[in-house]
């Protein structure tokens, strides 16, 4: 009796509880992203970069709400670091680097 009561209390307590504490809103975030496995992000200020598969890096300036391509497209960014304004891009190509804001992507010696 007393652990059907105690799961009526709770029952009554979650469901008195604001529905975004249960449940997480998710939201597709890929307008201007073209296609491809998104494998890697990375944040130079408020600039947020995304590696992808055989589409390059994308670059959104307004939180993911939009993206487009910077210098280095057509190829697959596995992964992606930051040191200080400079991000470096590592790719199935080397690894690349650039620091305005992926504009152009310069592969070091």
């Amino acid at each position: 009796m007393r652990n059907k009561n105690k799961l009526i209390v709770l029952l009554i307590f979650f469901s008195l509880l604001p529905n975004h504490w249960l449940l997480a809103d998710w939201v597709k975030m890929s307008n201007g992203i073209n296609g491809g496995h998104v494998y890697s992000f990375a944040l130079v200020g408020s600039a947020v970069f995304a590696g992808t598969e055989n589409h390059g890096l994308y670059l959104s300036t307004n939180q993911g709400m939009s993206w487009k391509e910077t210098d280095l497209g057509s190829i697959t960014v596995f992964s992606l670091t930051v040191n200080g304004s400079s991000i470096f891009a590592g790719t199935n190509h080397g690894v690349y680097s650039s620091s305005n804001n992926g504009l152009i992507g310069d592969k070091p010696h």
